[in-house]
């Protein structure tokens, strides 16, 4: 029994890997627990923790074959190993990596996500007494969503050819909502500063005209329109006598990119 004294406190060697470092990183959260964390956070929690489970998973086999190194073969017949044993398999299972998998898979199929709709939207801010400002439609977990997809499949799992093809849309877009979320941003702001202080109204008339002249004009557009522009340039360049369209700007970039230079105008003169 001497003989296993010391190997068995290899079971608190083992286990700050669960009593440790495990609770300090995720707690250890359950699926259904981190799935929640990845509905209210842009970072790649999913991928994150399979990852570090993976890597715990390993250090686990690494200390168990030490025991075994240790007390040779058959140590988990014995009284104290059997309990090793049992307490190192509740660990395995707890670091099962499918079910945080499972978990984002139904949070994903639950939420149907889509990359459709308006690209602008008019909405309430809350902290102006509900005033009334323009928005960009657009769901911000989709921008995790490529990220997430791109990790897994690295990880060797299995994405459903849906989420896939959503991810490669979320991808297309990602950029271009962006870049609208700031200009937005950008031009909110400069008209509070417009409301502020009134009497450079007459001043900016113009460059503000030209900045709702392309809001009324986005209000057409669909994110769609962004998901399809690669598709609709690769069969374009296959046509005869497309050379010269194939190679001209996008309707829906040219938008984004006249977008921002006419709000960053507003916002320079406005700042004059």
């Amino acid at each position: 029994r001497c003989r296993w004294r010391d190997p068995y406190r290899a079971n608190a060697s083992i286990f700050p890997l669960y009593s440790g470092s495990s609770r300090a990183r995720y707690g250890w959260r359950s699926a259904s627990a981190v799935a929640s964390i990845w509905r209210t956070s842009i970072a790649s929690l999913i991928a994150g923790a399979i990852i570090w489970a993976r890597q715990i998973e390993r250090q686990l086999n690494i200390y168990m074959k030490r025991v075994e190194d240790v007390l040779g073969k058959g140590w988990e017949l014995y009284a104290e190993g059997q309990k090793l044993q049992s307490e190192s398999e509740t660990f395995r299972r707890k670091l099962d990596t499918r079910s945080l998998f499972d978990s984002w898979l139904h949070d994903i199929n639950r939420r149907d996500m889509t990359i459709a709709g308006r690209v602008f939207d008019v909405t309430k801010n809350r902290a102006a007494n509900n005033a009334l400002q323009l928005s960009v439609n657009f769901d911000g977990h989709t921008i995790s969503l490529f990220k997430e997809v791109r990790n897994l499949i690295w990880l060797n799992f299995q994405i459903p050819h849906a989420i896939t093809n959503l991810a490669k849309d979320a991808k297309k877009v990602y950029p271009h909502a962006v870049s609208l979320m700031e200009t937005v941003r950008t031009y909110n702001q400069t008209c509070s500063l417009v409301r502020a202080n009134p009497e450079i109204t007459c001043l900016i008339a113009q460059v503000y005209a030209d900045a709702h002249q392309l809001i009324s004009q986005g209000m057409t557009l669909r994110w769609e329109h962004f998901a399809n522009i690669y598709e609709s340039h690769r069969a374009a360049s296959y046509l005869p006598g497309s050379g010269a369209d194939a190679g001209r700007e996008n309707r829906q970039v040219a938008f984004v990119r006249q977008f921002a230079s006419t709000v960053s105008l507003f916002q320079d003169k406005t700042a004059e």
